[in-house]
């Protein structure tokens, strides 16, 4: 139920982050006369502001395909290990490397983000540790069955 009004509220915002998406132009674009008013930054920022809140954003990549070790490249390759429907578990699986290495588990925050968003702080593990990481999955698209 709370995620129906979560989304109905999203859907009532949309138009209104179209529209500030295109003021936010309006007052920021070289050819346009609105642009040189002496408000026109504070208005633009404020429509980008509204834009951005109105705004879904999509997940990204985790973009980690290797690190730098004692002067070697060192290819890196995420992979799911374990699945459920609320979290996915993601290994960082380092290719060539013999050497054993201590095991950290990344548990990322359950705050609305993507857990893609901490993929410095895996990178710079990655260096010295066997890395794991919770993905976790969006609490809309998990069944209520599923707990």
């Amino acid at each position: 139920m709370l995620y129906d009004i979560h989304e109905l509220q999203r859907s009532f915002l949309a138009p209104l982050a179209a529209f500030s998406g295109s003021s936010a132009q309006l007052f920021t674009h070289p050819y346009s006369p609105w642009a040189y008013t002496p408000v026109s930054k504070q208005l633009a920022a404020s429509y980008e502001l509204l834009h951005r809140l109105g705004k879904e954003y999509e997940k990204p990549q985790w973009d980690i395909h290797s690190i730098e070790k004692d002067g070697k490249t060192i290819e890196i390759q995420d992979k799911v290990v374990h699945s459920l429907p609320f979290c996915n578990l993601v290994h960082f699986e380092r290719k060539n490397l013999t050497a054993k290495e201590p095991t950290v588990l990344i548990v990322a925050p359950l705050s609305g983000h993507h857990a893609t968003l901490l993929r410095d702080t895996v990178r710079s593990m990655l260096i010295d540790h066997n890395v794991y990481i919770t993905d976790w999955i969006d609490a809309r698209m998990v069944p209520l069955s599923a707990g």
